[in-house]
């Protein structure tokens, strides 16, 4: 049998590896894409540019006619709550110019290059649809989420996961301030039943298109804080006390 000293170790150092794995999840960070390169927080695929050199200058900007997608780095966002955003300018295109915002892998996937095992938001310009729908592949879940009268100009785009549940919004014409969904714009899907073929290797955060008529802007990824280290501890020893004087009273 364990003394209790041994017990008490064990358990403080089952709370401080916890908080351990806790530090190696996906972190909080923005970008504004003022620079001609991106922060190690972020991965460009294949044909994108940025600051200067995008053709609206301080914005993301994929011209390479092929379907690529800027991912975060960190792969493991389905273990963490978060809140993300992005703005979207779309300016034409037809379905070239659709632009992706979404919560997966962002990897190019099928015939038309969209992201496979992702759920994600499609924005069609004026030329092409308009619209906004919600999609999750592999499973071929579409939902309409506004109708024609949407189409080119700038919209923030939030992602916000609380728990098991991932909720995206879109709010329209937006110029600044804090992100306020237009009605019926927002889809919330569940990890454990709707997203199951996620895990700690394939959960990014992205955003993409096909042609340089859309762009994006200021990305920013707040995750939820977790306790620190201290309060962690306090509460292991403070559960071990109150066993310990538990068992000490059964035995009397």
């Amino acid at each position: 049998m364990f003394s209790f000293p041994v017990k008490l170790l064990v358990l403080t150092t089952a709370v401080l590896s916890s908080f351990g794995t806790a530090l190696e999840a996906a972190s909080t960070f923005s970008e504004n894409f003022d620079s001609t390169s991106i922060t190690s927080n972020l991965t460009a695929q294949a044909g994108w540019a940025f600051g200067s050199n995008s053709t609206i200058t301080g914005t993301a900007q994929n011209s390479s006619g092929t379907r690529t997608y800027v991912t975060t780095t960190a792969t493991d966002y389905n273990t963490v709550d978060f809140t993300a955003q992005v703005k979207v300018h779309l300016n034409g295109g037809s379905g070239n110019g659709t632009g992706f915002v979404g919560f997966g892998s962002g990897t190019p996937a099928g015939t038309y290059g969209e992201p496979g095992n992702s759920l994600y938001l499609r924005l069609g310009p004026s030329d092409f649809g308009p619209f906004v729908d919600a999609n999750i592949q592999p499973s071929g879940v579409n939902a309409t989420l506004a109708d024609p009268s949407l189409g080119n100009g700038t919209y923030l785009v939030q992602m916000q996961k609380i728990g098991d549940s991932i909720t995206l919004g879109v709010e329209q014409n937006y110029s600044s301030g804090a992100f306020v969904a237009t009605p019926g714009m927002t889809y919330t899907a569940s990890l454990s039943s709707d997203l199951s073929f996620l895990n700690s290797t394939n959960s990014t955060l992205f955003f993409g298109s096909q042609v340089g008529n859309t762009t994006f802007d200021d990305f920013s990824v707040t995750v939820a804080a977790v306790p620190e280290p201290s309060k962690a501890l306090l509460a292991a020893l403070g559960c071990g006390f109150a066993l310990l004087r538990r068992r000490r009273t059964m035995r009397a």
